[in-house]
């Protein structure tokens, strides 16, 4: 699938000022946010954030009506780097840092297939 040439939105930085689906989006990936971060632990593969990142994104997306299919369909088919183009670094989860790519070995770890945004 082609890469998106634009960003639909950036919903990290937008508030609404009614109550409406929109603030129940935001919500959402408000919510969505928190639980993905609390499970960052040490050790943890530095790949595995921006992968459940889009999971729970693409579920929220769906849950809001945005996509209609599931979240595993929308990540396998990259509907949500359309709305996510940057991965986890804005979202305090991961630094631009080539530094993480290293692996215990003394190699380096790729960054998972089709996501050429992960840090």
């Amino acid at each position: 699938m082609p890469r998106p040439t634009t960003a639909a939105a950036d919903v990290t930085r937008t508030y609404s000022a009614h109550e409406d689906d929109f603030a129940a989006l935001i919500t959402a990936v408000d919510a969505a946010q928190q639980a993905l971060a609390a499970r960052v632990r040490l050790g943890l593969d530095y790949r595995q954030p921006h992968l459940d990142a889009h999971l729970a994104l693409a579920g929220v997306l769906h849950e809001a009506g945005v996509l209609r299919v599931g979240a595993e369909e929308a990540v396998a088919r990259a509907f949500p780097r359309a709305f996510f183009l940057h991965g986890c670094s804005r979202h305090g989860l991961q630094v631009h840092d080539g530094r993480l790519a290293a692996s215990a070995e003394g190699g380096t770890i790729a960054k998972p297939d089709g996501h050429p945004s992960c840090a």
